[in-house]
């Protein structure tokens, strides 16, 4: 883009098929993430009976099992909306098998040699995808979010403690996080 900037979030509901794009100015922050993900389970799921959600993540920095403040904020959807989110992470040099990842290069394909000059051009492509039949849904988010945001180490022995259950034996890549009850 010649004067702006566009970096897009996605989730791809596996259940439904249907893709999601959220559209930032700047990088987005572990809170502006998990932001985009309760937009996504208040859309989708949440007058339903679903307790639970699971992501399959590509194991990014800003979305690591060991992003403290990722993991807060994920704490904290998980009592507002009572329910459990199991983080399902995918190995380093295995996105291949990741299914947002050939949504992502179809995406590339359609808007493949057009001049992506502006915001507006690169949302109008990625609002009329389409995958497996379903009609994408794409927000551009001008929200502003705090940068460099840590939690204290004790904070985070509390949570990992109460709410934070990891699998023992493959602990970096699978989490799950529970509600207070």
């Amino acid at each position: 883009l010649t004067n702006d900037c566009l970096i897009p979030f996605g989730i791809l509901d596996i259940k439904t098929s249907k893709p999601y794009f959220y559209n930032f100015k700047n990088k987005p922050t572990s809170n502006a993430m998990v932001d985009c993900i309760e937009d996504f389970w208040k859309t989708e799921y949440q007058n339903t009976s679903y307790n639970q959600l699971s992501i399959l993540l590509d194991n990014g920095p800003d979305n690591s099992g060991t992003r403290t403040a990722f993991l807060k904020e994920l704490v904290n959807l998980s009592n507002k909306y009572n329910i459990s989110i199991e983080l399902i992470y995918y190995p380093p040099y295995h996105s291949k098998y990741n299914p947002i990842e050939r949504l992502w290069a179809r995406l590339e394909n359609i808007w493949n040699g057009f001049l992506l000059e502006t915001t507006e051009i690169c949302l109008k492509f990625m609002d009329n995808l389409t995958w497996k039949g379903n009609k994408s849904l794409t927000k551009y988010i001008t929200k502003k979010y705090e940068k460099g945001i840590t939690i204290d180490k004790k904070e985070m022995r509390h949570l990992e403690k109460y709410f934070i259950t990891r699998n023992p034996v493959i602990s970096k890549y699978s989490l799950i996080i529970s509600p207070y009850y």
